[in-house]
This record gives C-alpha cells, sequence and structure tokens, in this order.
C-alpha cells in the first residue's frame, strides 16, 4: 500500500502530540481527544483519496473501452487491445527511466529513437524492396 503525505503528516502529528505530552505530563483525556480527532482526520482522508482513486478507475475503464471499441470492430482483437492496455501499457508508463540492458546494443537500442538506429540504412533497404529491376 502507498503512503500518501496526508497519511505520514497525519501520523507524525500523533506521534508528537505523544512525545510532547509525555514531557508536559498532560492528562490522558487531553492526548486521547487529540488522538481521536488524528485518526479521524486520516480516516476522512482515506476515504477521499479511495473516493478519487475509484472515481480516475472508473473513467480509465471507459477510455479504454471506448478507445478499443472505435480501433476495431473485432471483439478479439478489442479484447487484445484492452488487455494491453491493463498490463504493458500500464508497465510501459511507469517504467521508462528503469530500462534493463543486458549490453551496450541492447542500451543504445532502448534509449535511441528508430530514425537515429536506422536512418542511414533505411534508403539502402528501400531500393532493394522497392527497385524495378528484378534480376
Amino acid at each position: 500500500m502507498k503512503v500518501t503525505k496526508s497519511l505520514l503528516k497525519n501520523v507524525v502529528k500523533e506521534c508528537l502530540i505523544e512525545i510532547l505530552s509525555e514531557g508536559f505530563n498532560i492528562s490522558g483525556q487531553e492526548v486521547s481527544r487529540e488522538r481521536n480527532e488524528i485518526v479521524k482526520e486520516s480516516k476522512q482522508t482515506r476515504r477521499k483519496e479511495n473516493r478519487r482513486k475509484t472515481s480516475d478507475l472508473i473513467r480509465f475503464e471507459k477510455a479504454v473501452k471506448e478507445t478499443s471499441t472505435n480501433l476495431t470492430d473485432d471483439p478479439v482483437l478489442s479484447s487484445i487491445f484492452e488487455d494491453t492496455a491493463h498490463t504493458t501499457l500500464q508497465e510501459q508508463f511507469s517504467s521508462p527511466d528503469k530500462l534493463v540492458a543486458s549490453d551496450r546494443a541492447s542500451y543504445v537500442a532502448s534509449t535511441s529513437s528508430p530514425e537515429d538506429l536506422f536512418a542511414d540504412s533505411a534508403g539502402k533497404w528501400a531500393a532493394l524492396a522497392f527497385s524495378d529491376e528484378k534480376k
């Protein structure tokens, strides 16, 4: 579970209140009241974040479904697009800086654009593929 900034702040506040109350010998009732307020705020914050995540997830699902439907009428291909959007595409979005290359050539290929890699040889391939001369 990812710890949000607001949740972490609430935990730190609770710890500070407990430390300070022990240092100043504040009565247990005041400390428990403060602690209850912090816990209540923390729960409210978590609920808001969960609602926002749910709303974002619903919008994402709707966008994926709409996009796959617009791309093709084939239900099998559409399901492949949806699955890719949910799995592989998310992995690619979340880890562009975590590319692992086993050798120098793999690293260059993963960090370069295709135009940089094949600019000079693209014309040669095109000439071979589309030449008018038949041998």
